[in-house]
């Protein structure tokens, strides 16, 4: 099913009749789909998110081993810290939503609600919220 397009180029090129706009159209579908499946397995493979806390900015990205995608950056100063929780099965786990005014970031780790319990104390300690601000 990949080779379609080649197929049908090869085919229309022998008829003689030039490269019709299909031909284009099925290259760019089986492009996209060949990039998204190649996204899903270099995250499931390698993927990772990065969180990076500089001072006054807190930057996020997913990194694809191969590039880096979903770029965002905090302001450190108005931040507020959630947590979403999840149930998996029979395990209670937890992803974690950074805001500021203007913008927020929600990491798609789910880690144990135990675990990101004392994530969001340790962010809390270094930028010095209030612990009954850490949820909102």
């Amino acid at each position: 099913i990949c080779l379609a397009p080649v197929i049908m180029t090869i085919n229309v090129l022998f008829s003689g009749k030039g490269i019709p706009f299909a031909i284009v159209f099925l290259y760019l579908l089986f492009a996209f789909a060949g990039f998204f499946i190649l996204r899903i397995f270099l995250w499931n493979v390698y993927g990772r998110e990065i969180i990076q806390f500089h001072g006054d900015k807190i930057e996020y990205c997913c990194d694809f081993k191969l590039f880096i995608a979903n770029r965002q950056g905090i302001n450190a100063k108005d931040l507020r810290i959630s947590i979403n929780e999840i149930k998996v099965k029979d395990e209670r786990k937890a992803t974690i939503v950074l805001n500021d005014s203007s913008s927020r970031v929600e990491s798609a780790l789910e880690i144990p609600e135990s675990d990101m319990q004392r994530v969001v104390e340790k962010i809390g300690e270094i930028y010095q919220l209030e612990p009954t601000g850490l949820f909102s």
